[in-house]
């Protein structure tokens, strides 16, 4: 993290940055990523109520720069 490459990393995989200041990507097209990679299968308004009206009885979030309520 400390190199601060992360726009050259995206830009040489043809990605788009979520955030300006997150390290997300996405892209409509599988790409071969050096890094952990997710398809999205649908998505939902982040809240407990939510969460729990998909019949999970957890769930790990993981990200940065993300206000949790």
């Amino acid at each position: 993290m400390k190199s601060g490459a992360f726009n050259l990393v995206g830009k040489s995989h043809g990605l788009i940055k979520l955030q300006e200041h997150s390290h997300l990507y996405t892209s409509n097209e599988l790409v071969p990523f050096p890094g952990r990679v997710f398809k999205i299968d649908r998505t939902i308004p982040y809240s407990k109520k939510n969460i729990k009206q998909l019949g999970m009885k957890k769930a790990n979030i993981t990200t940065r720069n993300f206000p949790n309520p």
